[in-house]
């Protein structure tokens, strides 16, 4: 399979068709995903294609935030508890909160 040219993108997206709807990226910590992600997104939109950035971690961080049962939805400013309920809540119900990023993609 080859990879379209630009133009051939944006003519396949217009139709529907061709075009990923969804990239993931996956790795360790601290190993340049959200690097990765954000040169995709500038590529994207500096290209002219629709596209949204978002994550998993970000909505479960929001969801615990809300209940109180963090401090703040900064991962930079979670202590090691903190994290770990992220990380038991992400565990506990992976489909859900998979459902829910792409549910608010799609708004």
């Amino acid at each position: 399979m080859s990879i379209p040219s630009l133009s051939e993108g944006r003519r396949r997206a217009e139709q529907g068709n061709g075009i990923p709807k969804l990239i993931g990226l996956t790795g360790r910590a601290q190993h340049g995903k959200d690097t990765v992600a954000e040169a995709m997104y500038d590529w994207f939109i500096e290209n002219g294609i629709l596209c949204a950035r978002t994550s998993v971690s970000q909505t479960i961080a929001g969801y615990a935030f809300k209940r109180g049962l963090i401090l703040s939805s900064a991962r930079e400013e979670l202590s090691k508890e903190e994290v770990q309920t992220l990380v038991r809540l992400g565990h506990e119900k992976a489909g859900y909160w998979l459902s829910c990023t792409v549910e608010a993609l799609e708004q």
